[in-house]
């Protein structure tokens, strides 16, 4: 049962993970503004605690263990180290395709406009 607690705790890590490189894409959106990167981190960390005691009273019945936090923790620094990278800038391509398409469609109304 360690087992399946282990690597459960591990995958939601890696969720938790994902979920701050979402947070981490949205604040390189947003200018790195010093406000909103402060509220991002305050609601990235209740997500992942809540996500964490969930995890916990969903398979293990509410009793801790230390093993549960080590492989929570593991999760998130491998999203870090290998997954962050690839996703941030995936996200960003995105919103840069979204953004030139946009600036095409606004520089084609002000061109019809103007003439």
């Amino acid at each position: 049962m360690e087992i399946v607690t282990f690597a459960c705790l591990i995958a939601m890590g890696l969720a938790a993970g994902l979920l701050k490189s979402i947070f981490d894409g949205v604040r390189k959106l947003t200018k790195n503004n010093f406000i909103a990167g402060f509220v991002m981190d305050i609601v990235w960390c209740f997500v992942a605690g809540l996500v964490f005691i969930l995890t916990i009273f969903t398979l293990n019945n509410g009793e801790f263990a230390f093993f549960e936090l080590v492989a929570f923790g593991f999760g998130i620094v491998f999203e870090m180290i290998f997954v962050k990278n690839i996703f941030a800038s995936f996200i960003i391509k995105v919103y840069n395709k979204l953004r030139r398409k946009r600036r095409k469609k606004d520089d084609a109304n002000k061109t019809s406009i103007v003439s």
